[in-house]
């Protein structure tokens, strides 16, 4: 068996209908036509609501709302498409990236991907230092074995 769940059922329904390949494939064209193409509005809704996921990273979402953008207007211009993933992106980033005068998409990208850069390395220094503690304080405790009396 090859199909399964609703298109085992259309299959059965359609079986005696269908004796040659090509009509197999108007069949299936006919009854499970291809999505429609999204509207220029439907893309722009999507831009609206597009936000930045809390686990995601800048490049994801950057990548994602240009694309978008090129689908919905390949002529937006560079202030409308940087307003766009400012509007989305993550409350922290746009704290850090406020007051540098970021005038491209393009520099933007440049500035959150060095903070992202910097502030991985901060994290695994601090978790590399916590680890170090850990180890040292089990160290100690097994060097200096406490005496119950």
């Amino acid at each position: 068996q090859f199909l399964t769940g609703e298109a085992l059922k259309w299959y059965l329904t359609q079986v005696e209908h269908i004796t040659t390949w090509a009509a197999f494939k108007a069949a299936v064209r006919a009854s499970y036509p291809p999505p429609p193409e999204p509207t220029r509005t439907g893309i722009f809704q999507q831009l609206l609501t597009r936000k930045q996921h809390h686990d995601e990273k800048f490049i994801q979402y950057y990548s994602d709302v240009r694309k978008l953008c090129h689908k919905g207007d390949p002529k937006l211009s560079s202030e409308q498409q940087l307003d766009l993933l400012q509007n989305g992106m993550k409350i922290c980033l746009l704290d850090k990236i406020s007051g540098l005068g970021v005038v491209t998409p393009e520099k933007l990208l440049e500035i959150v991907q060095l903070y992202e850069a910097e502030q991985q390395l901060i994290d695994s220094r601090t978790l590399q230092a916590t680890s170090d503690s850990t180890t040292l304080a089990l160290q100690s405790s097994s060097i200096y074995p406490v005496s119950s009396i």
